[in-house]
């Protein structure tokens, strides 16, 4: 019975991961941010907005938080807490009572100009200037 019941969350898990829309916007412009260090490169259309996909576990008391927008008039951050943390972040799928589960921040932006513009984001706890971990990426906005 628990081997169907982990069988059952990974598939869950999976459909959620590749199958699906977030807030309405459509998985093809869910970019997932996987690489450190190494700079990801993602295409999207002007007016479009898309979501920057980064894995973690703030119960760690580590986040993710956009450090560097290298034009932050014509690539719109659009969901960004005080502390520059996406304001949406999902729990991966977990039993009932299961705590310090990780799971997926969000990070909402929109293309206002064509270009290629360059972000940095930061693994770190808010109140340390120090973080552990990096991901650059960049985004190449095109006219539709």
């Amino acid at each position: 019975m628990k081997m169907l019941k982990l069988i059952l969350i990974f598939l869950l898990t999976y459909i959620s991961l590749f199958n699906c829309e977030y807030k309405g916007v459509p998985n093809e412009r869910i970019f997932n941010l996987e690489n450190e260090k190494e700079l990801n490169e993602f295409d999207a259309g002007v007016e479009d907005e898309f979501f920057i996909r980064i894995h973690g576990n703030p119960t760690t008391g580590y986040s993710w938080f956009l450090k560097e927008n290298s034009d932050k008039e014509n690539l719109l951050a659009l969901n960004l807490n005080e502390y520059n943390s996406s304001e949406d972040y999902e729990t991966d799928a977990h039993p009932d009572g299961m705590v310090g589960v990780g799971g997926d921040y969000f990070f909402r932006f929109k293309g206002a100009k064509e270009g290629s513009y360059n972000l940095m984001f930061v693994k770190k706890r808010p109140w340390e200037q120090n973080n552990i971990a990096e991901k650059y990426v960049r985004l190449n906005i095109k006219s539709k």
